[in-house]
Order: C-alpha cells, then sequence, then structure tokens
C-alpha cells in the first residue's frame, strides 16, 4: 500500500532470471540488439507496465486517501501521524529480506502473491469499518501488513523488466524509460483521482478503489507475463545467501555509488517536497501555486523518462545523469530567490525533464553490473536504503524549518544539493556508467 517514490526504486528498477528465448539473435543488457522478435512477444513487457501503471495508480489513490480517512474517522492528527509512520519500518524490512523470497518462488508468483495479499489487506480496512470492527490498533497492524506485502511485489517486478525486454527486441534503456514514464504518470494521476474519489464519495471508497486497482494487475498479470526462469540455486542457507549477497553489492563501486545517492536525494527529496514546499509556496505565494508547481514538474518528469530511451543512444549516461542532478540544484537556487511564478513553473518543468531520466539510469546501471542470479538483492538493497532515508530527511529537515525559517532551509537543501552535484561531477565510479556490463 505503500506509494513508492524512489530513485529506483529510485526505484528503484530491475531483473531476476534468465529466459530461455529460441530465437537466434538475443539482446544483451548493455549492447541491446534487437532480436527478431514477433509481435505477441511484446505482450509480456506492455502486460508489465500496464500492471505497474494500474497498481501505482492505487497505491497513488491510497497514500492520499489514507490520511483523509483516519483524520475523519478518529478526529487526531497525532493518530494520523502514526498511521504514516507505522508502514515505514516493514517498508524498509520487506524491500531488504523479501528481495530474497523472489529468487526462490519466482517473479511472476511473487507479483501475484504482493498484489493479492495487498488487496486483502486494503479492502480490509473499509470493509471492517463498515461492520464497525476497525479498532485503531487493528488499523496499524493492516497498513503495516499492507506496506510489508508492498515491497517484495515492486522489486519483483522490476528485476522481471530485463527478461521481458529481451523478448521485445528492447534495449535495457528503452525499457526502463518507457518504466520511468508509467511509473511517473501514474503518480500523476493518483492524487487527482483520490481527490476526486473522496469529494464524491467518501475516503472508504477510495480505498475499495485501490483493492480494485489491485484485482485488475493480477488479472492482467496473469493473462499477459509467463513464468521466468529462476536463477540457479546455490544450494547455501537464506541467511548465508543473504550475508554473499549484501557484500557483493558493498564491493560493487557503482552499484554502492548509485545506493548511497539514490538514498542521499530521496533524504533531501521527502522534506523538501513534503514540508519545506508547501509552506514555502503557502507563505510566498498560494497553495494552488504550489499544485501548479507539482503538476508541471511532474509532467516533465514523465516526458523525460519517456525520452530517455533516444536520449541514450545519442549521449553518455553520465553525461544524462549530471545534467539532472545540476537542474535540480539550479531550480532550487531559482525558487529560493523567490522570483515571478511563471518562472517557477518554466524552471520546474525543465528540471523534470532532466531529472525524469535519474531513475531509469539508475535502473540500468544496477543491471548491467549485476549478475542475474543477484539482481532482486541489488535491487531490494537500493529500495530499504531508500525507504529508510525518506523520514530521516524528515525529522532533520522538519525541525530547521523552526530553527532558522524556510527560507532559510530551502537554502540549506540549495547548498546541500550543489555539493552532491559537484561530487558526482567528480566522482571517478560515475564513468562506469557508460562502460559495457561486465562478463
Amino acid at each position: 500500500m505503500a506509494d513508492h517514490t524512489v530513485c529506483a526504486g529510485f526505484g528503484f528498477r530491475v531483473a531476476g532470471g534468465r529466459v530461455q528465448v529460441e530465437e537466434p539473435m538475443i539482446a544483451t543488457p548493455d549492447v541491446g540488439v534487437a532480436s527478431p522478435v514477433g509481435r505477441r512477444d511484446r505482450l509480456p513487457m506492455w502486460g508489465i507496465l500496464a500492471s505497474l501503471g494500474v497498481a501505482v495508480t492505487g497505491n497513488s489513490v491510497t497514500a492520499l486517501a489514507m490520511p483523509f480517512f483516519v483524520y475523519s474517522t478518529t478526529g487526531s492528527a497525532a493518530r494520523t501521524g502514526v498511521v504514516s509512520a507505522v508502514g515505514t519500518v516493514p517498508l524498509v524490512l520487506s524491500a531488504f529480506f523479501g528481495s530474497a523470497a523472489i529468487d526462490r518462488v519466482g517473479h511472476r508468483r511473487m507479483m501475484l502473491l504482493s498484489d493479492s495479499l495487498s488487496m486483502v489487506t486494503v479492502a480490509t480496512i473499509p470493509l471492517l469499518y463498515a461492520l464497525d470492527r476497525l479498532t485503531f490498533p487493528l488499523l496499524l497492524v493492516l497498513v503495516a501488513l499492507g506496506a510489508a506485502f508492498d515491497a517484495p511485489g515492486a522489486t519483483a517486478r522490476e528485476t522481471a523488466l530485463p527478461d521481458l525486454a529481451k523478448r521485445a527486441g528492447m534495449t535495457l534503456d528503452q525499457a526502463n524509460g518507457y518504466w520511468g514514464a508509467v511509473f511517473g504518470a501514474s503518480q500523476v494521476v493518483g492524487p487527482p483521482a483520490a481527490g476526486l474519489i473522496i469529494g464524491f464519495a467518501s475516503a472508504e471508497a477510495a480505498l475499495w478503489v485501490n483493492a480494485a486497482t489491485f484485482a485488475v494487475s493480477i488479472a492482467i498479470i496473469l493473462t499477459t507475463i509467463p513464468t521466468l526462469a529462476k536463477p540457479a540455486r546455490t544450494g547455501a542457507t537464506y541467511a548465508a545467501d543473504l550475508i554473499e549477497r549484501v557484500r557483493f553489492v558493498l564491493r560493487e563501486p557503482l552499484i554502492r555509488a548509485v545506493i548511497i545517492l539514490s538514498a542521499a536525494y530521496m533524504f533531501f527529496l521527502t522534506p523538501l517536497y513534503g514540508v519545506v514546499m508547501p509552506i514555502f509556496f503557502g507563505e510566498r505565494y498560494s497553495p494552488r501555486a504550489f499544485g501548479f508547481y507539482g503538476g508541471v514538474g511532474a509532467v516533465g518528469s514523465v516526458l523525460g523518462a519517456f525520452a530517455y530511451g533516444w536520449l541514450a543512444r545519442r549521449y553518455p549516461r553520465r553525461l544524462i545523469l549530471l545534467v539532472g542532478l545540476v537542474a535540480f540544484s539550479v531550480e532550487l537556487a531559482v525558487i529560493s530567490t523567490v522570483p515571478a511564478l511563471w518562472v517557477i513553473l518554466s524552471v520546474a518543468f525543465l528540471a523534470g525533464l532532466a531529472l525524469g531520466s535519474l531513475n531509469p539510469i539508475f535502473n540500468v546501471a544496477i543491471t548491467n553490473r549485476t549478475p542475474p542470479e543477484l539482481r532482486s538483492r541489488a535491487f531490494g538493497a537500493m529500495f530499504a536504503l531508500t525507504f529508510a532515508a525518506a523520514p530521516v530527511g524528515s525529522l532533520v529537515v522538519g525541525p530547521m524549518i523552526g530553527w532558522i525559517g524556510i527560507r532559510e532551509t530551502l537554502l540549506v537543501l540549495v547548498v546541500a544539493t550543489i555539493l552532491c552535484s559537484v561530487g558526482c561531477v567528480l566522482a571517478p565510479v560515475l564513468r562506469l556508467l557508460d562502460e559495457p556490463a561486465p562478463g
């Protein structure tokens, strides 16, 4: 039930076992030479994108509806905050430990299991409320379970992508560009849809809609996505297997850099858009202006992700990444000067275009540098660290506003993001983004 705004996962996105394809030409992960596949081979790719779009839209609806539901039923802002926070720990733990289960049960089965359990948990909340059986402790348990079930399914989708891209004759850059565009577009559609449902019906109705989206996602998976080959088992115990794969993530310099960079930017982004910007726009402009700001930035990000496959064929991935990071710093610097609203909206759209490529680049990097049998663990580690960094950023930045003021806090974030961008420009490890996949 969580709303994944991750950089990879981050989103964070990518692949487990390899599909045994009989065609004589198969795309390698890095080069992506098209294989002579038929139209029906593209069906699994479109299927997983459709499943992603439906699931993320539903989760975005719940991300907005749940606070309204809790506050309207309890009348307590404190309890609303508790419900919002209680899903974080299960999300982090399931992202890290649940990724190991993908290699054992398979990608398709994990997607189905995750969506089925998430559907049950989210539907149980309005059902028990209608029956007058929903207590606050029980609500916390259901929210925590929903978060725990969500992360393994998200990882399974991401790690299945390279195999499905091969079947479709797509390069990894193209596939991840489509993935980022669908993910972003779903997050754009979800909140307004939630607002309409809550306004015309109720928050409970929005939760029922989320449960229905999981049912639709399950139907799409069953009818379009084949069973993918699982990676070869080593015979090691679960604990030993987990430790060995964590060591790999820590040893591989590019993966380590991508995970750290993803977590660092989530540390900034979560409080920036969840705390700082709403207050800043409320004081300097208007809440409606903040809505326009978020909307044009999201549209730019979707278009940027969609264009990434085209850009990656013409420019180095490292250059595209650095342009995106610098554009983000420039956007914040311009906003901190409190210019006219049209200037902010223009800069937000352009920065969104540049930032839209970041998640696809991170996903391609992890896929290219990780053996198939380790990918679910690498993506799980990135998701877990990213999810953990988000609330920490809010805990640090929130009190800072009270200490030094809203505009000064924004300036601190500007300086921090500039330092991160400079560090990325100088980091030699990012040159590995444009090297061929090892082995």
